[in-house]
């Protein structure tokens, strides 16, 4: 079986879509030097927690053609309080599209889009759903 282990994210502006993330998620990124692309590393949470970390790339015209929205996976973000999240998206312009729903046994969930265009899902998961340490 194989595991989803990396995400990236497509960006016109992607200074403007790092603060997004940033301030929503909390998010840092970091240059990643060694590409031949403007690409940066996105760390999305403590190592120690579940989760992957990601990529955000300029959009590449001249190989990828007219800039495509949502031209990949949507990922889900856990976040603690959905209703805090949803709120703090549409502060720093992105826009919810499916409002939160209620997923029995597992949590809280909705749909959103960042200023560029690219969906993502964000979750409360429930406290009975969440990793536990054994």
């Amino acid at each position: 079986m194989s595991r989803v282990i990396h995400f990236e994210i497509y960006a016109d502006d992607p200074g403007a879509l790092m603060d997004f993330y940033g301030d929503v998620f909390d998010w840092s990124f970091e240059k990643f030097e060694e590409s031949t692309e403007d690409y940066w590393s996105i760390r999305a949470g403590p190592e120690d927690e579940p989760g992957i970390d990601g990529g955000l790339m300029r959009w590449n015209e001249a190989q990828w053609g007219e800039h495509q929205p949502g031209w990949a996976y949507i990922c889900t973000i856990s976040v603690e309080a959905i209703d805090d999240a949803l709120e703090r998206v549409e502060d720093y312009g992105g826009t919810v599209d499916v409002d939160k729903m209620n997923i029995p046994g597992i949590g809280w969930h909705a749909y959103c889009t960042d200023p560029e265009g690219n969906r993502f899902g964000i979750m409360e998961p429930t406290t009975d759903a969440l990793p536990t340490s054994d």
